[in-house]
């Protein structure tokens, strides 16, 4: 498929120093580049994978607060802890993480030293490996058979929209793995519940979120292409993301503009001085956030492999090893 949107490569190498790409995220600025090597345009905002927490479960349950010593291990144990029952009708989930979902089972695979695809070879699937398997095996042992995480099909039968900012304030889960929204969050939770925001743990082999990748882009047939150019530089910077944060509290792209960045979420809403948004910019510095691998066919890979992940994670009763297979499909439809 033809590419539509302009390579801005050439006009950054133009219009940015050296010092200027320094204040991007390194790892974001990076993911901006498709495997065409075509830089598809300049980042709008940052959403990250954090642990959002219900501080009063946690109370109620005696378990301390997330920290940098948790790992999945510990993640799995508290889920369980927190989870709790009326009779056999479970009543809070310890954790809801959307497994099933496109662009947030493939982090877990890294965390756990494996990759959805060769490194160096996207027509090979390798969410087939024995630490792929591990990472699902984690997921699908937490659905199934600890019964601590929540599954899709009971949250859809709760009689609330299935959202997870107003799932949480109501208290079907105790943690949920999710983005990052500061505005969005407080107005969903409306001091509801205490609350506040953690690092997903560490996997076997280190820390591993998305971070997002959403910009604005420039169509290669406009007419307008010099100043759509300006207006996307303008609206990656400093000044305007400020502005940005103040409507709607979201990560800044520019490390210059997330110093401003707390003090004005806590301007806006007092109550997220509690909820530790320190963690933002923690992720951000800390690096490990980044996008998933795209394979050579990348929306027909997701026609084989979200199916896959539902059977799995949604409706049950089939073991990870079924990826096995998967992959194989993956693979032979990168390569046909």
């Amino acid at each position: 498929m033809q590419v539509q949107v302009l390579d801005v490569e050439p006009l950054v190498k133009r219009d940015y120093t050296a010092k200027d790409l320094e204040d991007f995220y390194p790892w974001q600025w990076r993911d901006f580049v498709l495997p065409s090597k075509i830089r598809f345009g300049l980042p709008k905002y940052v959403n990250v994978m954090c642990v959002w927490y219900n501080k009063e479960m946690f109370d109620k349950a005696g378990l301390k607060p997330p920290d940098d010593t948790w790992t999945h291990d510990t993640y799995r144990e508290a889920a369980i802890k927190l989870t709790t029952k009326k009779g056999d009708q479970i009543e809070t989930f310890g954790l809801h993480y959307p497994i099933w979902s496109w662009d947030r089972f493939w982090y877990k695979i890294e965390a756990w030293g494996g990759l959805t695809r060769d490194a160096n070879d996207d027509t090979k699937a390798t969410f087939d490996s024995e630490e792929a398997l591990a990472a699902f095996e984690w997921s699908r042992k937490l659905l199934w058979d600890d019964k601590a995480m929540a599954q899709r099909l009971l949250m859809l039968g709760t009689g609330t929209s299935y959202d997870a900012r107003a799932l949480f304030p109501a208290g079907r889960f105790a943690m949920n793995e999710d983005g990052f929204y500061p505005f969005a969050m407080a107005k969903a939770v409306e001091k509801k519940i205490k609350w506040a925001w953690a690092e997903v743990p560490k996997g076997p082999k280190g820390r591993k979120v998305l971070g997002t990748t959403d910009g604005w882009c420039i169509w290669k047939g406009s007419k307008s292409q010099d100043a759509a150019w300006e207006v996307t530089k303008a609206l990656a910077s400093k000044g305007h993301q400020d502005l940005q944060s103040q409507q709607s509290g979201r990560l800044p792209v520019r490390f210059s503009a997330l110093s401003s960045w707390k003090e004005i979420c806590i301007k806006a809403y007092p109550e997220l001085a509690d909820a530790n948004l320190d963690i933002g910019k923690k992720i951000l510095e800390g690096g490990y956030a980044g996008n998933r691998q795209f394979f050579k066919k990348d929306a027909e890979a997701r026609q084989i492999i979200v199916p896959a992940l539902e059977k799995v994670f949604v409706t049950g009763n089939t073991p990870v090893t079924y990826f096995k297979d998967v992959a194989a499909q993956v693979t032979k439809a990168m390569k046909g």
